[in-house]
């Protein structure tokens, strides 16, 4: 169920869209002058207008923003190797807290390869 207070909103976002559409149909007969006397683009008036149209007060409501189709989704197994390597890894480089007391200089100090100039 969703929040009381998001319906309450858009109940109030519905019932502003659709007095907007009657007052172009209506009143002043010129989807223009509605639009500068609403504060709206031309271009969303027309989107509410189609979305009324095909869906009535329903079409009114926000819509989701998401896309409705993600092109380039990664394969599950890719996904699954990416987690178990991070998994290793993590394992790995994880040291035990009592061989922490160096701090990061001291040990490119004592690595073979050093770690070139490090602040």
């Amino acid at each position: 169920m969703k929040n009381p207070a998001y319906e309450q909103v858009q109940a109030r976002k519905v019932k502003a869209r659709l007095r907007m559409l009657q007052h172009a149909e209506r009143v002043s007969g010129n989807v223009s002058q509605t639009c500068r006397f609403f504060g709206v683009s031309r271009a969303l008036f027309y989107i509410w207008k189609q979305r009324f149209e095909k869906d009535g007060l329903a079409g009114l409501r926000d819509q989701p923003r998401r896309p409705h189709r993600i092109r380039f989704r990664i394969p599950p197994e890719i996904v699954s190797l990416i987690l178990r390597i991070r998994e290793e890894r993590r394992r790995v480089a994880d040291p035990p807290r009592e061989e922490m007391v160096l701090g990061a200089a001291a040990l490119c100090a004592f690595t073979s390869k050093g770690c070139g100039s490090f602040p």
